[in-house]
């Protein structure tokens, strides 16, 4: 077996239903990355078809790919191919992950491209398909981002999500790519059951602290598949430029194997919602010793709608010789939303520990408990169902 193929695959992974397998759809939608990159003599840059990858992932010998062959001819398992757009993923932003957003959307709620209404009545275009889940391949560099932004911009999700790449072009000798796709695909169909026109939700528990301090019980239907780790877009990030184990969670409670996945049913009868990023004036700093008031005034007093603190440890920033706080009370007056993270790659943030996080609580600074800091990013625009604030004017 290639080495890049790591046998993660477990029998029984897919689903049942009185011994019979049904029929499972899922839509894999292309955004560029490195997964579908060639060195064009200038460096890697998107260029192979979603075709391509697909058929280069369940041709070989990588764990799952055979018995997902099997499923495919025998008209078990339908994979639905399409590509968004196509560009490396540092040129992802805002703009475009409310694009993927609406796309997602419009599949859920089983809308076709050329006009079908959600319970099937023709208006042109082609038949609707149900999918019971969805892949995203994306470039590695901001995953972690994209993950944190669908999971603020959907509320009860009602299939799964899943992100993945490669840190090798997939037609490179040696490249993680095709294993990712076949995980990915075995984490949709074993996050998902379709019986008949009833649907169940296989979503994670997250019970974490959430942006108000309170216990986040929701269930988000996100996720990042790397390496054989399924991890909740809500807490991943990426801590590796080469090595194929690129991506973990800040809290490592909200990630794990591929072969292990065993979630909860759950009712689906909350109700289903989508809410598009906002393009406000968003700025990410992190706090550092040296950083002054002065500095920290000229970028959070500029017109900027929200600013997310990274700050030391569970929340600490400069207080005694040059304090920030009266900086940060400021922007709070004047209706700037602040939000705080821990730069800590394992964290949680509580401004309740030490003194001078209590100060910062005080002067009005919302603390992001557990969550990572792209998720957090994607909460200062408004979409998280926590905040919902108007941009200043």
């Amino acid at each position: 077996m290639n080495e890049a193929c790591r046998g993660v695959y477990k029998e029984g992974v897919f689903s049942f239903f009185g011994g019979v397998i049904l029929k499972k759809n899922i839509k894999v939608i292309a955004t560029g990355g490195t997964i579908v990159s060639k060195d064009t003599g200038n460096g890697l840059r998107p260029e192979i078809g979603v075709e391509t990858v697909i058929n280069a992932a369940f041709s070989g010998d990588c764990s799952g790919a055979q018995e997902i062959r099997e499923l495919i001819s025998k008209d078990e398992l339908r994979l639905d191919v399409s590509s968004l757009f196509s560009i490396d993923s540092s040129d992802m932003r805002p703009e475009l992950w409310n694009e993927l957003g609406e796309e997602i959307d419009r599949l859920v709620r089983g809308i076709a491209a050329e006009g079908e209404n959600s319970k099937g009545a023709k208006t042109g275009g082609s038949d609707i398909v149900s999918y019971d889940g969805i892949v995203i391949l994306q470039g590695t560099d901001t995953m972690a981002y994209t993950a944190g932004a669908l999971s603020a911009m959907f509320k009860n999700l009602q299939i799964p999500v899943v992100l993945t790449g490669s840190q090798v072009p997939i037609d490179v000798s040696g490249s993680d790519g095709a294993q990712n796709v076949c995980d990915a695909v075995r984490a949709v169909l074993s996050l998902s059951e379709k019986a008949g026109d009833s649907k169940i939700l296989w979503g994670c528990e997250t019970d974490c602290a959430g942006a108000d301090g309170k216990i986040d019980g929701d269930k988000n239907n996100v996720f990042i598949v790397f390496a054989g780790k399924l991890i909740d877009g809500r807490y991943a990030t990426k801590i590796d430029t080469e090595r194929f184990d690129a991506f973990t969670a800040v809290d490592t409670k909200h990630e794990m194997k591929v072969e292990d996945i065993s979630c909860a049913a759950e009712d689906k009868s909350e109700e289903y919602s989508f809410l598009p990023l906002s393009l406000a004036e968003v700025v990410l700093i992190k706090v550092h010793p040296g950083l002054t008031s002065i500095q920290l005034s000229k970028m959070i007093y500029n017109g900027v709608d929200a600013v997310l603190l990274e700050l030391f440890g569970a929340g600490g920033l400069p207080t005694l010789y040059d304090s920030l706080v009266p900086v940060i009370e400021k922007a709070v007056e004047k209706g700037v939303k602040v939000f705080a993270v821990s730069q800590c790659l394992y964290h949680k943030t509580d401004l309740n520990k030490y003194e001078v996080g209590r100060k910062l609580g005080s002067a009005g600074i919302i603390p992001m408990g557990e969550y990572s800091t792209e998720y957090a990013l994607a909460c200062a625009r408004g979409a998280n169902k926590w905040y919902k604030w108007i941009v200043n004017s």
